[in-house]
Parts: structure tokens; C-alpha cells; sequence
């Protein structure tokens, strides 16, 4: 009875790298809108796009309701948390003279 009244779906795992705003919901929608495009169904793949991005600007907005305005130091630091995981990447071991070398050379 409970597995013909409860659905059960498997949704992949939210990773670490994710951002704060895909929630289980979000993944789901956004796996069937790539599947909708690999099947060129692109007018229902356009429409679940609006629906996900309604979702997410609901989750972002409910994340910055609770900072007030008269607070700037929890805002910015509420705004400094979402893009503090950003990790510059790039090598400061690689300079102009040892990238022309590979194309001199």
C-alpha cells in the first residue's frame, strides 16, 4: 500500500560545490529539463526553466529576508558567505616568459 501511495524517487546528491540555492527539487527539475532538451522537446524544456527559476529566486530571496536593511554588516557578510567557497584557481608559478616558451620552442 505505502509504495502505490508514496512515490519514491532517486535524486543524485548535492555536492559541496553546490550553491545553496538547488535543493533536492531544484536537481530533480533541472535533470528532467536536460533530458526534455536532449529530446528536443524544447517549449516544455523552456517552461520548466521558468518554473526552476521562479524556485530559485524564491530560495535567494528567503535567504536575504532575515538580514535587515538597517544591519549592512550582516548583509555583506550573508552576501561574502555565499561566494566565499570560490576558490581562485589560478598559478602564480606561470608567468608570460614560460608560456611563450611552449610556442617558441
Amino acid at each position: 500500500m505505502i509504495s502505490q501511495c508514496i512515490p519514491a524517487k532517486v535524486v543524485t546528491r548535492l555536492g559541496k560545490k553546490d550553491p545553496s540555492f538547488v535543493t533536492p527539487l531544484v536537481r530533480m527539475l533541472l535533470n528532467k529539463r536536460r533530458m526534455l532538451r536532449r529530446r528536443s522537446h524544447h517549449i516544455a524544456a523552456n517552461a520548466l526553466a521558468e518554473k526552476i527559476n521562479h524556485i530559485i529566486r524564491k530560495v535567494q530571496s528567503e535567504t536575504l529576508s532575515d538580514v535587515t536593511s538597517r544591519s549592512t554588516r550582516k548583509l555583506w557578510a550573508t552576501v561574502h558567505s555565499k561566494y566565499s567557497n570560490n576558490v581562485d584557481t589560478t598559478s602564480t608559478s606561470i608567468t608570460a616568459d614560460k608560456l611563450n616558451e611552449g610556442y617558441t620552442g
